[in-house]
């Protein structure tokens, strides 16, 4: 199976040595993330690190441990499926189409978001940490 994480759950995993990190470094099944996601987080890294209380050199060390565990999709690879993913995100949020589409250009793929809402949209199965727990 083929996973699609969203940001949060990185996030998650960034944050704190918990569940979400060791299911992330432990797993037997492709990781993927959109290649924006390190924008996401180098846009939240203030945060990051006031929740982490790391030392900048140290917050990007597991960055790079973590990323170590994921495959990055770059934007080309899931682009065509974009409108697609807009269409299914409206009304629920947008900005999370894009783990819609990166799931839709990996056949056989899930997502793993704790967002509820994005079970809303139909194409592709949402699972939160706790179902990925019992999964794996």
């Amino acid at each position: 199976m083929k996973i699609v994480l969203d940001t949060n759950v990185l996030m998650s995993a960034i944050i704190r040595d918990s569940l979400t990190r060791e299911l992330i470094t432990k797993s037997e099944h492709r990781l993927y993330v959109p290649d924006e996601v390190f924008e996401t987080l180098l846009k939240y890294r203030t945060l990051i690190l006031k929740k982490t209380n790391a030392n900048p050199d140290n917050l990007e060390s597991l960055i790079g441990r973590l990323s170590n565990y994921l495959e990055i999709l770059p934007r080309k690879k899931f682009q065509p499926h974009m409108k697609k993913a807009k269409e299914a995100m409206k009304g629920i949020d947008l900005e999370d189409a894009v783990f819609v589409a990166c799931a839709l250009s990996l056949p056989d793929s899930v997502i793993w978001s704790n967002d509820k809402h994005l079970k809303k949209q139909g194409l592709v199965k949402v699972y939160n940490t706790e179902e990925i727990a019992r999964m794996l």
